[in-house]
């Protein structure tokens, strides 16, 4: 849904087309178990993952700054193929073939992992964190379409020209375009 909601965000506020959300997941997926190794706590390991990937995300959309359409879609596609060969097919991010284990997370002292042994396998818990999660992102972007920023998305996608003739700084708006669905995304 978060995945979905980034893609919302970026196509439908701005008009913008990238293909390469899931490579911000999965290099915020890797860099939060790896914070969590080094004892950074779970929520925290989160966020600053998702920091990460959102400035991946800003160097990927930089291309936007000059493309649209199709030519963009390529070159977003071209930088998660680039993630994905050199950085999530590291050995050293991602333990080869073996993978990684994310540690348990607990949050306030209650573990909202996903699985356990036995009958506690199904965890209430986890499907709360997750609800939480989503519902502050959905209403994060119902405001986000209502302030300043979400109207300069939506000045930009029919015609970039005519923003920038109306004092918007085009290039700022496109890159914070791909910043916020990035951060979505991971």
């Amino acid at each position: 849904a978060l995945l979905t909601l980034s893609v919302v965000v970026l196509t439908g506020f701005t008009g913008q087309i990238s293909l390469a959300q899931l490579a911000f997941a999965g290099v915020a997926g890797f860099t939060s178990i790896r914070l969590a190794e080094h004892h950074v706590p779970f929520p925290v390991a989160l966020v600053l993952a998702a920091l990460l990937a959102t400035t991946i995300g800003i160097m990927v959309g930089w291309p936007a700054t000059r493309a649209r359409g199709m030519s963009l879609a390529i070159a977003t596609l071209a930088m998660a193929v680039a993630i994905e060969e050199l950085v999530l097919s590291s050995s050293g991010l991602t333990n080869g073939d073996a993978g990684l284990s994310a540690p348990r997370p607990y949050l306030f002292g209650l573990d909202v992992g996903i699985s356990a042994k036995g009958a506690d396998n199904f965890r209430p818990a986890f499907g709360f964190v997750c609800l939480g999660v989503l519902t502050v992102a959905c209403l994060a972007v119902v405001n986000l379409r209502r302030n300043r920023t979400g109207l300069c998305w939506l000045a930009v996608r029919p015609n970039e020209r005519a923003a920038a003739a109306a004092g918007i700084d085009v290039t700022r708006v496109k890159l914070g375009a791909f910043a916020v669905p990035s951060f979505l995304a991971g």
